[in-house]
């Protein structure tokens, strides 16, 4: 028998309105960004990626998913949809800024943009639109790869293209690498502290072993299978692999 709601119900549950509520408040975190790096740059006018309007937004983002990351192992649509259509409306306004802010070229050097132009320009922050589209498509087809392969979550994938729209396609790849390396770093160093290193070692050896000799090495035991397959949620590390592929460009 099915507990399902009807939908006219479902409109007046209290899930329906929590998600409601979250789409709303992820709706007005974009006039924050603006008065974030309107402020920022006003106090210290230091060239800066979290200073800006997208690097705002990108933080708020990774930050808002590490929360629910951590508490619920769940990346929510109302993050990461919201996100991608706001970075990329940046990226959009960015062109327009630059086709109707240009001022005429006198042919003794390049084309420069007015005052007001360059202000909001510094103010966005965005990377070029095809860099964005780049990023958001590689970012989230290599993200998409690992998730086939290796297992995760789907918002992991949808978190990546948030990155990737972010930063662009170099810098996108960079982040997803980092946040890798910094997720196994971390669950090699707990998965020793909880269970010892012998046992780690083990399982890690005869699950390569096995890969390549099978005949000769026996694969990881239902033990050993579930310690190698324990879910590490990737929001934080995306945050920390985007940090570092900021610094690093």
């Amino acid at each position: 028998m099915s507990t399902a709601l009807p939908y006219a119900a479902s409109l007046d549950s209290p899930q329906h309105a929590s998600r409601s509520s979250s789409w709303r408040l992820f709706s007005y975190l974009p006039a924050a960004g603006l008065l974030w790096a309107t402020y920022a740059q006003q106090v210290s006018p230091a060239d800066s990626f979290w200073q800006t309007w997208t690097g705002f937004i990108l933080a708020s983002t990774l930050i808002a998913a590490t929360v629910t990351d951590l508490a619920r192992h769940k990346i929510p649509n109302y993050i990461t949809y919201p996100a991608v259509g706001w970075l990329l409306s940046l990226g959009l306004l960015q062109v327009s800024l630059k086709a109707f802010g240009t001022l005429p070229n006198d042919a003794s050097g390049p084309a420069m943009l007015s005052a007001g132009a360059t202000r909001w320009t510094m103010l966005l922050g965005a990377p070029p639109i095809a860099e964005q589209f780049a990023g958001l498509g590689v970012c989230f087809v290599v993200m998409f790869l690992i998730f086939m392969n290796a297992g995760g979550g789907g918002g992991d994938v949808k978190i990546a293209a948030v990155v990737g729209a972010a930063l662009g396609p170099t810098p996108g790849l960079t982040a997803i690498v980092a946040a890798h390396i910094a997720a196994g770093a971390f669950a090699l160093a707990w998965a020793m502290l909880k269970f010892g290193p012998v046992m780690i070692l083990t399982s890690i050896g005869r699950k390569i072993g096995s890969f390549f000799v099978p005949l000769w090495i026996l694969p990881p035991d239902v033990e050993e299978r579930k310690l190698l397959s324990l879910p590490i949620p990737l929001a934080p590390f995306f945050f920390i692999g985007a940090v570092y592929a900021v610094w690093q460009a």
